[in-house]
């Protein structure tokens, strides 16, 4: 157990001090819009690591006050924390150590015999949590927004979810229903969006699995949490921090937390000291024979999945230029390795669209849109069937594009232009005046240009 706090030492510190030389600008970061990210590319998933750090490290420091190592992390940690500006990570963190208080130091006796200091105590923390939502509100907004549409594909599907990598999709459906069923308020309206994550890895799991398996994994997570907590191991207060992080953000799709969760699981359900060693021992050795065979198994596939994501990266400067027909030369043959990324196959179907192959475009964007809740995919499968004269299926797919995001401008901009030519002048006036009704960020160049066609089109008839 204390070779795994050493080690989660070791990442900490290093993580710690390369995140302080981002601040001071002598490292660069992973991201372009932000100073802060350590070896990751986002400050928020940074922040989340480094409360689960801070977590262990902190509990281990208190129990062990003669390691030097585990106080010095536990510092490094928390002069990081706050220039992440991640709010799950601040709470994560304050969750693990109001754990360790009731656990190590009987917390809750003590508020007993303090009522005024528990009184103040439980303000502060209630001034601690409204702040955190009015640091960012349109942000918090936005996160329970998507989690209740999460929840309204939970709802659909309840019982075997929508099968795995299919949350985007099912986000994208539940989304759509939602602003097509009734008549929103323009703030409701402002707050529709197409993430990527769910920023809830609960929801995310129950969408996808559906509720017995979510309800399956929380017991398995408590049961882990309940075993280091009778082992009195400091790796329970990192499976706390890391259980309150999952509900904010996605720790699941970042390596590092994926291997600290392994850590923490493999540390509860491993045998105790003494107990089975010639078993242990016999079972890590098959595990690590077997994932041996398995990663050099896999060995040759990673390159060429690799060289595949390398290729399209180098084909999207075709894209950027306007030369079609060469993007799709180079897209085809990367299909079967990247088969299962909608950016690529977007940009697939978008160079299909450009060069006029309407009906192989629909079926490749057909493929990216039920794995994503961008309604481009919907937008341009439109123009696709426009272009065929399906005129049906593509307002079809237009209306569609627009419920699923109905803050956005360029639906309703095909909608018209589509009635347009059509000589549909009434449909194609209620369009436009729907668009230019919507609310545009005056910072936003191409908004601004859908906004003006519009204005233009009510003007001109």
């Amino acid at each position: 157990m204390r070779l795994v706090v050493f080690g989660i030492c070791l990442l900490g510190i290093y993580e710690a001090v390369l995140g302080i030389s981002q601040i001071f600008g002598h490292s660069v970061s992973n991201h372009s819009l932000f100073a802060l990210t350590g070896t990751l590319s986002n400050p928020g998933p940074y922040g989340g690591l480094m409360a689960v750090v801070f977590a262990v490290t902190f509990a281990q420091s208190l129990r062990e006050s003669r390691q030097v190592l585990p106080a010095l992390c536990a510092i490094a940690s928390f002069l990081v924390l706050p220039a992440s500006m991640s709010r799950a990570g601040w709470l994560a963190a304050v969750a693990a150590v109001i754990v360790w208080a009731f656990y190590e130091k009987n917390l809750c006796t003590w508020l007993k015999q303090h009522r005024l200091l528990a009184i103040l105590s439980s303000s502060a923390l209630a001034a601690f949590f409204v702040g955190i939502f009015f640091l960012k509100p349109a942000s918090a907004m936005g996160r329970l927004h998507i989690w209740h549409m999460d929840l309204l594909a939970i709802a659909a599907e309840p019982l075997h979810g929508w099968g795995l990598g299919k949350r985007a999709f099912a986000f994208g459906e539940a989304q759509s229903r939602f602003y097509s069923e009734a008549l929103r308020t323009p703030s409701v309206i402002s707050l529709s969006c197409c993430p990527e994550e769910s920023f809830n890895e609960y929801l995310s799991l129950a969408v996808e699995l559906g509720v017995p398996a979510l309800i399956l994994i929380l017991a398995i997570l408590f049961l882990a949490l309940r075993c280091l907590m009778k082992r009195e191991s400091p790796l329970a207060y990192g499976l706390v921090a890391w259980m309150v992080f999952a509900f904010f953000s996605y720790p699941l799709s970042i390596m590092p937390m994926v291997i600290l969760l392994a850590v923490f699981l493999g540390a509860a359900f491993s045998l105790e000291e003494g107990a089975g060693r010639r078993i242990v021992i016999a079972a890590s050795a098959f595990a690590l024979l077997l994932f041996a065979g398995i990663f050099i198994n896999q060995l040759d596939e990673y390159r060429q999945h690799r060289k595949a994501v390398d290729s399209y990266a180098s084909s999207r400067m075709y894209l950027r230029d306007g030369t079609y027909d060469l993007a799709v030369e180079c897209l085809e043959p990367l299909l079967d390795d990247l088969g299962s990324e909608f950016r690529y196959l977007y940009d697939y179907g978008y160079a299909l669209h450009k060069t006029g192959r309407y009906e192989e475009s629909n079926s490749i964007l057909q493929r990216g849109a039920s794995i994503s809740c961008d309604p481009m995919f919907h937008d341009i499968m439109g123009k696709n069937h426009e272009a065929l004269g399906n005129y049906e299926m593509a307002e079809r797919e237009y209306l569609h594009a627009r419920d699923m995001v109905p803050c956005r401008l360029y639906p309703y901009i095909l909608l018209m232009d589509m009635k347009a030519s059509q000589a549909d002048t009434l449909s194609a006036i209620e369009y436009a005046r729907a668009a230019a009704a919507l609310p545009v960020n005056p910072r936003h160049a191409g908004m601004q240009g859908l906004r003006e066609r519009a204005l233009s089109f009510l003007e001109h008839d």
